[in-house]
Order: structure tokens, then sequence, then C-alpha cells
């Protein structure tokens, strides 16, 4: 019998073993104690930043930019519209319209909808009402896309009661990584790249890119499932392996660029470039000027079909004071810093100022960079502008109290 368990207990210990040291490499990698929560939190951050740069599942949209590959009689818009009935007003049925970003995607699902649902509903003003949700948002999305979104759906035939817009960061950082590449700031997110799609010399790069995509994919549901996402060294395998895909993409992605650098001083390519936006502070003013007038346009064309139109800036993490942080949400949250977070806090001070502008030009406007001033829970959950389920219930609830407030007036 004792000999029976020593091979059982053997397997325990080298098991234990192994967990061990792994626990203490992916501590090492992160610079402290490597805890369960921190290892859930770096599966979610990875689903959540696992992308294609050829935009695949995205087809481009002659006034929308790109939308969302999706056929069938429910996708008649290529946006996530769960159905068509949702665009045609009726008087038990208040249709709210979510447009904006990935942020705004976030606060048009999941928890956050519920949220902002239930605070509808517990109010007077919407007391026996059913509250439609018409999700328009599209990660990427970004000035003046709303606006051409809004004029598109309007022209088709669109109804709403109420339409929200959840904007500010991609309109900053999407229009400095453009720049930076020469390109026009003001087009669709990964322009080239929707145009590349259709060239036929980039087919080898995009299936290698797709294929490392989709192993990705594949290792992160596996490592984040049960009883896989309890285990260090599992967690330690996949870090090394997702590692080892991004430079596959990378790779390819780079491979792509390069093919088609005959033709990047084209229209095709660049749009209408300016050299003006070489400067700094040139650009982030029109980026800004860009963001209000489409905002303003926005309220204007709302006003005309009788839609409540409420544009909120969206909070974040690089905003100077915006934010209590413990040392855990800034090492999250704060990941990005040089370039990149001066740009955005520099983008951010013109887009509060031109936010004024607004309210002066009678627009319901509201600066939401404060809204977590005083919370010192975890709210960002990345690098880069994304919330906690709890940070999108904050904003959630906040976004429906200013429909209650205003709506009816």
């Amino acid at each position: 019998m004792r000999k029976a368990l020593l091979p059982t207990g053997f397997l325990l210990l080298c098991i234990v073993t192994v967990e061990f040291c792994s626990f203490i490499a992916l501590s090492v990698v992160q610079r402290e104690p490597m805890s369960q929560s921190d290892v859930a939190a770096s599966y979610e951050s990875a689903r959540e930043q696992i992308y294609d740069p050829t935009v695949q599942g995205r087809v481009i949209h002659p006034y929308m930019g790109y939308v969302i590959n999706q056929n069938g009689p429910d996708k008649l818009y290529g946006l996530p519209i769960h159905e068509e009935g949702a665009l045609t007003k009726s008087s038990d049925t208040v249709i709210v319209g979510i447009i904006g970003g990935s942020v705004a995607k976030g606060i048009a699902s999941g928890e956050a909808w519920q949220t902002l649902q239930h605070t509808l509903l517990s109010s007077p003003e919407f007391k026996g009402k059913n509250i439609q949700l018409v999700p328009l948002a599209i990660a990427g999305y970004r000035q003046p896309q709303q606006l051409q979104v809004l004029s598109y759906l309007i022209s088709l035939g669109a109804e709403f009661d109420v339409l929200l817009n959840l904007d500010g960061f991609m309109e900053i950082q999407m229009s400095n990584i453009f720049r930076n590449q020469n390109q026009f700031p003001f087009f669709p997110e990964v322009w080239p790249n929707q145009v590349s799609s259709l060239d036929p010399s980039n087919i080898s790069e995009k299936v290698k890119m797709q294929s490392a995509m989709r192993r990705q994919r594949t290792a992160l549901s596996v490592a984040s499932s049960f009883p896989f996402k309890y285990s260090y060294s599992v967690a330690l395998l996949w870090k090394g392996y997702n590692a080892q895909l991004l430079h596959t993409i990378e790779q390819a992605h780079r491979a792509i660029n390069l093919s088609r650098a005959k033709g990047v001083n084209t229209y095709k390519w660049r749009g209408p470039w300016q050299d003006r936006h070489l400067d700094d502070d040139v650009l982030l003013q029109d980026v800004a000027d860009v963001w209000r007038r489409s905002s303003l346009a926005m309220h204007h064309l709302s006003e005309a079909n009788d839609i409540l139109y409420i544009h909120f800036l969206q909070p974040n993490q690089y905003v100077e004071g915006s934010k209590p942080m413990g040392e855990q949400e800034k090492a999250i949250a704060l990941g990005r810093q040089g370039r990149f977070a001066e740009i955005t806090a520099r983008g951010y001070e013109l887009l509060r100022e031109e936010g004024r502008a607004l309210k002066e030009a009678s627009v319901h406007y509201f600066d939401l960079t404060q809204i977590f001033n005083d919370v010192p829970e975890q709210m960002y959950k990345d690098s880069c502008c994304h919330h906690t389920p709890e940070g999108y219930a904050i904003l959630a609830e906040t976004m429906a109290r200013k429909v209650i407030e205003l709506y009816g007036k």
C-alpha cells in the first residue's frame, strides 16, 4: 500500500514544485506577487486586446467607414442592432441609441446596459415603458463617424427617442497614430488596412496573421477555462505562447505594411494628407475642432428629428488628477507612458475646452472625466481606456440620470 502511494505522492510533489516555480516566474515578470485575481485579470485584458489589424470581421462601408461583416435580415445596417423593429418609434417604447467606440460598446451590453435600463425604469418619466436599446457603437469609431452613422440611419428611416454619444479617447489617439504614419488623421480606423484587404499580394501574410489569431483565441479559451485557470504553470505557458503569436502577428502586419510601400504616397492610402499635422498643437486642435463640430451637427440633426441627443466625454486614466489609484490599478491602467500618455492628456485638455463651447451652443454635453475622482476602487482594466464592470456600472447609471433629468423637457 505504501509503495503504491509513493508514485502518487511524487507526482503531487512535482505538480506543487512546478506550480511554485511558475508562481515565482510570473511574479518576477510582474514585479510583485502574482495572485489568482491577477491571472484572471491578465486573461481578461488579453481577451479585450485580441484584434485583427487587417480588420477581419469588418468590411468597408461607403458612408460609415467600416461596419461589422454580418449577414442576415437583422443585420441590414451592418451595425449590432438586435432587430429591425428597434428603429421605429411607438407610444409604449423609448428607443435609446448608444453610439461611440469600444467604451460606448461596453455600456451597450451586459450588466452596464441592465444598470442603465433599471435606472431609467425606476423613474416616473419611464414608468410602464419598454426601454429598447439600439447599440450603434463599434470598436474604433470616432468623429466624424458617429455623425455619419446618425445621418445615414436617419436617411434610411431610423427613429430614436434618445441618442447617447460617449467618446473622446479614440478621437485623440487614432488621429495621432494616423498622423505618425503620414495618413490623414480623420479617416476611419486602420483605413490603409481596410484598403489593403482588397490587395491580392497580401493574401499569404493575411492568412498567417489570421491563423495566429485563431490560435490566440483557442489558447486563451483553454487557459482561462476550468480547471486550468487556477494553474500558474498554465498561465506561464500561455503567456509565452501568446507572446510568440503576437510576434508572428506583428511580423505579418509589418510585411503587409512594407508590401504597400509603393502606394503610401497615393490618395488611396494617405487621404488628403497635410504637413501641418506634424505639429502636435495643430493636430490636437484640429481633432478638438472636428469633434466639436461633429457633435454640434449631431445635435442639430437630432433636434430636427425629435431626438434627445446627449453627448458625454468619456473618462480616461491619463487625465491628471482624475482618479485616486492604488499600486495594482496603476500597474494595469498606467502601463503606457511617454508620448501616449502625453498626447492623451493634452488632447483631453482641448476636448474639455471645446466641450464648454458645446454647452454654450445649447448641446446637452457632460464632461465625465472626473466621474471617478473620489473612487479609490479599481475602475480601469487595461492601459487604454476600458473599465471594470464596476466602472461601466457607474458610467451607465450617471448617463441614465442625465436622460431622466432631460427627457420630456
